[in-house]
Formats: structure tokens, C-alpha cells, sequence
């Protein structure tokens, strides 16, 4: 009985192992694309943007891809590791995961500041064509009120 359920374990271990490999590797090839995609956006948007300038901006990207692929060796270790080390591999850990959570949160920050422009963009186009349209209104009164045809016209019926 403890044989069978050691082997279902193992079964799982390595199912797990699997999935958080592919986690990790769907993460770091999200991380890389993103990258490339905000560095290529900008660099279309500007006309002062440099080649440097998009390697730059995509460098941060690729270090946080290189450090997600390094998680579950690390997380391996730990747990090898002697007892001495295990508080400094765990810290390492850590931290980590903790660029992994700065980097998705900033990104999804972005997204909603984006959005949020998006929005304020299209109120302000909306309320100038608001504004284009009582001018508009308020000319065509002025030129009712001066059009000599209709102020002549009661005048020769009486």
C-alpha cells in the first residue's frame, strides 16, 4: 500500500515539475514579447527613437525572462541544499518572485493608464465637437435673425 502511494506521488511530482516548467516558460516568452512589443511600439511612435533606445527598453524584459527560467532550478536546490543554506536560497527565491510580481503588476498599470487615456482622449474629442456644434447653432440663429429676406417679407404684406 505505501509502495503504491509513493509511486503516485513520484506521478504527481513529476506532473507538477512538468506544469511549472511550462508555466515558467509560457511567463518568460510573455515577458520577451511584451518587451519587444512596447519597444517596437515606441520606437514606431517617436521619430527620435534609436535602435539603442529599443534594446534598452527591451533589456529589462529579457533580464526578468532570464530570471523566471531560473526559479525552479533555485527552487531545486533549496531543496538539496544544507540547512545553512536554505535561508539564502529561500530569501533568493524570494526576491525573485518578487520581480515577477513588480513586473506583472507594472504591466497591468500600463494597461489601465493606456486605457485611461484612450478614454480622456475621446471625452475631450467629444466634448470639442459638443462646443463646434453650439457655435454652429449659435451662427446659424445670427443668420436668421440677419437675413434681410425674412425681416423684408412682413413688411411687404403689410
Amino acid at each position: 500500500m505505501q509502495t503504491v502511494m509513493s509511486q503516485k506521488l513520484a506521478s504527481y511530482g513529476q506532473w507538477t515539475y512538468r506544469g511549472a516548467w511550462a508555466l515558467e516558460i509560457a511567463a518568460a516568452a510573455i515577458g520577451l514579447t511584451t518587451g519587444v512589443a512596447l519597444g517596437v511600439q515606441a520606437f514606431s511612435a517617436s521619430e527620435s527613437v534609436t535602435a539603442m533606445d529599443l534594446t534598452l527598453a527591451s533589456a529589462p524584459f529579457l533580464m526578468v525572462a532570464i530570471a523566471e527560467l531560473t526559479k525552479i532550478p533555485i527552487a531545486t536546490l533549496l531543496f538539496s541544499a544544507s540547512w545553512l543554506w536554505k535561508p539564502i536560497i529561500l530569501v533568493f527565491l524570494l526576491v525573485l518572485a518578487g520581480i515577477t510580481f513588480e513586473t506583472v503588476f507594472m504591466g497591468m498599470e500600463r494597461a489601465g493608464a493606456l486605457r485611461q487615456l484612450r478614454y480622456e482622449e475621446l471625452v475631450n474629442k467629444i466634448d470639442a465637437l459638443e462646443q463646434e456644434a453650439t457655435k454652429l447653432a449659435s451662427a446659424d440663429e445670427l443668420g436668421r435673425k440677419a437675413d434681410q429676406v425674412d425681416q423684408a417679407v412682413p413688411k411687404l404684406s403689410s
